[in-house]
């Protein structure tokens, strides 16, 4: 096999995406790496977020990842869910956040309720053009709903759904304006 962006031959097989190597960042000179980097990636057959954003199908298999972790000086839990089409900036992407006073569980539905100054569950989709849109923008008409179905130490599953505005506000030029975020799904590793 032959990658046609370096011109070198390949070992079979091969696991993993080839990716030029400008759009990796390093703290290497350039002479010590090569022209192209395979990274290796999960089973993207096994790990996805799919959702429909305002009835268009989406599926994020390249990056799909969940984090765990109590926000320092509070008694925050939180956990955050997000996944990509690829590697490079300009994609679509979905991030989910959840915060609450006792620890991520299987058991409840967060919302988009008032937790102190922050919302228990925030949803944030960056559509193919790059514009910004947030849960939050809508405060309260949000309906943002986030279940974890399963959280183990390899992966976290779950469904998700609710209503997120542009950042630009009223009088941006992001179009749309608001993407209903339905039907969402996610398995990713943990």
């Amino acid at each position: 096999m032959v990658c046609i962006s370096c011109q070198r031959e390949l070992q079979e097989p091969q696991t993993g995406i080839i990716v030029p190597i400008d759009t990796i960042h390093t703290d290497t000179t350039i002479d010590d790496v090569p022209d192209t980097i395979i990274i290796p990636q999960k089973d993207t057959n096994v790990y996805f977020i799919r959702f429909n954003a305002n009835g268009d199908e989406k599926q994020f298999n390249m990056v799909a990842r969940a984090s765990f972790f109590t926000v320092p000086g509070s008694v925050l839990y939180s956990a955050n869910v997000e996944g990509q089409e690829g590697l490079v900036a300009s994609i679509s992407r979905i991030t989910m956040y959840v915060n609450d006073s006792l620890a991520i569980d299987t058991v409840h539905t967060y919302t988009n309720q008032l937790l102190g100054n922050t919302y228990q569950a925030t949803l944030a989709y960056f559509n193919a053009l790059g514009n910004q849109y947030s849960s939050p923008s809508l405060q309260d008409v949000a309906n943002v709903q986030i279940r974890f179905t399963n959280i183990t130490d390899k992966y976290v599953a779950g469904t998700f759904s609710g209503s997120t505005q542009s950042v630009l506000g009223l009088g941006g030029v992001a179009v749309p304006l608001i993407y209903e975020i339905t039907n969402g799904a996610f398995k990713v590793h943990r």
